[in-house]
């Protein structure tokens, strides 16, 4: 898969040792874009943070990246999906986290009716709620007019936005 964005505590002008980047913890996520059969786009609004994020989340130990990004997406948005397109990679040196994560990135399709959400501990605590843009332009600019509260918020924007806008260039 082709990395198509890399950022760092750097891209914040966050002071950091990039040396250290060696003693990273690897975490492989999966997320999409998530698009109903009318053109909608699934975004959750993160309030802890003051940002909207795409479905996604950790690779589980066994799963495939497009396994996990298919669970995902039911989780947390109570779709049904296939997958349409892979986009690439996001790699993210945390270095304030001590984490390196690779972010493994899909165009999916929602398949059926929208279910109930099946939100874990963590997704409740920040408060994850879900926003459906009535399309990919929307969800663009709903995410530029965030303004994120910390710097795992900037990293949420960053790529996301990233993410949406290289699925309506391959997309669109």
């Amino acid at each position: 898969m082709k990395t198509f964005l890399k950022i760092s505590d750097k891209t914040f002008n966050v002071p950091t040792d990039e040396e250290a980047s060696g003693n990273l913890k690897i975490r492989d996520a999966a997320r999409a874009v998530v698009v109903s059969s009318k053109g909608e786009v699934y975004l959750l609004r993160v309030t802890k943070y003051n940002a909207h994020k795409l479905p996604g989340g950790a690779i589980e130990r066994g799963e495939k990246p497009d396994e996990a990004v298919l669970r995902e997406v039911l989780e947390e948005t109570g779709c049904k999906s296939k997958i349409i397109k892979s986009i690439g990679l996001v790699i993210e040196h945390k270095f304030t986290q001590g984490i390196e994560q690779r972010s493994h990135c899909y165009v999916v399709e929602q398949t059926g009716e929208r279910g109930e959400q099946a939100l874990e501990e963590g997704e409740i605590e920040v408060g994850h709620e879900l926003v459906i843009a009535k399309n990919i332009h929307e969800a663009i600019l709903i995410l530029e007019n965030d303004v994120p509260k910390n710097l795992l918020g900037k990293y949420i924007k960053h790529r996301e936005l990233a993410l949406l806008k290289e699925s309506s260039r391959l997309m669109y």
